[in-house]
């Protein structure tokens, strides 16, 4: 609705900008309008254009991103990932930022040589955007994979909410598992794979609605 009122805004200003050069040019008071709104009118279809055009460049360029795996990172085989035998959740659908979080941070013999205590693996479960289903699928998949890894059990359990490409930050992730040595669940959903702005201005519900899910 802002979006809406401030575009709103800007034709406004552009129509009686036209109005009054078409005015100095002592043109009618009928013509100088016409001719204002039907300049406004082509800038407004010509500025549309270019936004749609610029989404659809930015999203296959998110596709590709996702598509790729990070530099180093393969498909961990410990039990504590959501990408397990028996798992509701994909490797292969977590995207670029989803393989990362679920193949990093550290292990509970790292944990417990960084707090001199015996330490958990911690569990991470990532749902990608491309999993089938809705986010109502989605989100019952991560409660499965919850259930599954034994996350109640856990000290803590995080509920995160992802940048739009899905990304989280790993620093933030490592320190709680070194905190709670490794007593932890984390449990995410991807809700875009273009940056943030991109779903705010096409897809503004996507974040809501897999957030609230």
């Amino acid at each position: 609705s802002i979006g809406l009122v401030l575009a709103g805004k800007a034709v406004a200003a552009v129509f009686r900008l036209l109005k009054r050069r078409f005015a100095q040019r002592r043109c009618g008071a009928a013509a100088s309008g016409l001719a204002a709104v039907s300049l406004a009118a082509v800038g407004i279809a010509v500025g549309a254009v270019v936004v749609v055009a610029i989404g659809i460049v930015v999203q296959r360029s998110a596709d590709e991103h996702s598509a790729r795996t990070p530099a180093g990172v393969s498909q961990p085989s410990g039990d504590y990932r959501s990408v397990g035998p028996g798992s509701a959740l994909s490797w292969d659908l977590a995207g670029y930022e989803g393989r990362s979080i679920l193949a990093g941070g550290p292990s509970a013999s790292e944990i417990a040589a960084v707090t001199g205590r015996p330490a958990l693996e911690p569990i991470r479960i990532y749902a990608g955007v491309d999993e089938p289903g809705g986010w109502g699928e989605h989100a019952a998949s991560v409660v499965s994979e919850l259930d599954r890894l034994g996350a109640a059990d856990r000290d803590v359990v995080v509920v995160a909410a992802t940048t739009g490409t899905g990304w989280l930050d790993p620093e933030a992730i490592d320190a709680l598992e070194y905190l709670y040595g490794g007593s932890t669940a984390l449990a995410t959903m991807q809700y875009s794979k273009a940056e943030s702005w991109h779903s705010f201005v096409f897809h503004p519900e996507a974040y809501r609605d897999a957030t609230s899910a």
